[in-house]
């Protein structure tokens, strides 16, 4: 009997290069680290000269490597990780992504070993069983460019201290998080008939300082999923809800997410900061806390600011000759007013300088 579907390696491999090959090996570490008991991991990747290829190797020492041998080439089978919103892994197919794009390959774990050939196809060693942990070797198209681009970036990723992660005999050094907190965010969990559905669930949250020639990202458990352009790095504690290419959130999780920084760190804000586009949006947000509304009142509009009062133009002018300054409505967005009304954060000049 033909099986109802058939995936083509080449279209596959295309969907694959469109991530970045720095992310497709994050891919394989990102598999490791879910893995139970793993304390070290070893990444190695040298380029073949002249032959735009690169030999790669992962390996881990994870008490129990691949649990069935077949997750190494089966794409959207059930996977124990999906049930656990702190783990990485959700659709079972990041190996697949990277064996997309490779000449030759092999996996070899606990359960056994499989080889793919470019002539023989899928061979399967049942047999050839590791006492612990995987390995995962191919051969991938490469170029100095993207060589480059792997090695930056799982220099970017934000590992936990109890794992040793190596990347060509070097010590990929775990961050050490500016500030953490708790946070109640949206992630994903298995609902009673197996499929993934939405919930909010408390997490930490952990902001990173961004690199010079860095750009800030959301981080789902270490692993950089999408570019904000923010201050920090914030790392979420568990299962971000992606889209299937795993690039981007709706932009309501941004924002509470953003909103859950400005009410945890208003404090370490600036006055450059406070007129972010990554603050307004925050401050903007009905669930942005009443002492983080007035801090960032204060680092726009200085200790002395009152609302514009179009009644009494006159004390308007007058607060300004005293040093103060006037903030008109169009200065705030509505939301923002909101906030600043219910946190009593702004009175108008008419009241705290009345003409008659």
């Amino acid at each position: 009997m033909k099986s109802w579907f058939e995936v083509s390696k080449s279209g596959l491999g295309k969907q694959a290069e469109e991530q970045g090959k720095g992310r497709l090996v994050g891919e394989l570490v990102q598999n490791s680290l879910d893995e139970e008991g793993v304390t070290k991991i070893a990444v190695t990747l040298a380029l073949v000269p002249g032959a735009g290829v690169a030999d790669l190797s992962v390996e881990d020492d994870s008490a129990q490597g691949f649990r069935s041998l077949a997750d190494a080439y089966t794409m959207f089978a059930e996977s124990y990780k999906r049930s656990n919103p702190e783990q990485r892994g959700r659709f079972n197919i990041g190996e697949k992504f990277v064996l997309a794009v490779c000449e030759r390959a092999s996996i070899a774990t606990t359960t056994g070993t499989v080889l793919f050939d470019p002539d023989q196809g899928r061979i399967e060693k049942p047999d050839e069983k590791r006492e612990r942990g995987s390995v995962f070797q191919d051969r991938i198209s490469m170029t100095t460019q993207e060589f480059t681009e792997v090695s930056d970036y799982l220099r970017s990723l934000l590992l936990p201290p109890g794992i040793v992660v190596t990347f060509n005999g070097e010590r990929l050094i775990p961050r050490t998080p500016i500030q953490t907190f708790p946070a109640s965010l949206e992630t994903v969990v298995i609902g009673e008939n197996g499929t993934m559905r939405p919930t909010v669930r408390k997490t930490e949250v952990g902001l990173f300082e961004v690199f010079p020639g860095e750009v800030a990202h959301i981080y789902e458990l270490g692993l950089p999923v999408v570019e904000t352009g923010d201050k920090w790095h914030i790392n979420v504690g568990q299962k971000v809800p992606l889209n299937k290419d795993r690039n981007n959130v709706k932009p309501a999780y941004l924002k509470a997410v953003r909103t859950q920084v400005l009410n945890a760190v208003y404090d370490r804000l600036t006055e450059e900061d406070a007129n972010a586009d990554w603050v307004r949006q925050a401050s903007s947000d009905p669930n942005c806390s009443e002492e983080a509304i007035k801090k960032v009142l204060t680092l726009r509009f200085g200790e002395k600011f009152a609302g514009f009062d179009p009644n009494d133009k006159e004390v308007g002018k007058k607060w300004v000759s005293e040093g103060g300054v006037l903030v008109y409505g169009p200065m705030l967005s509505p939301q923002e007013w909101k906030n600043t009304k219910k946190a009593g954060a702004i009175q108008s000049a008419g009241k705290l300088r009345p003409s008659a």
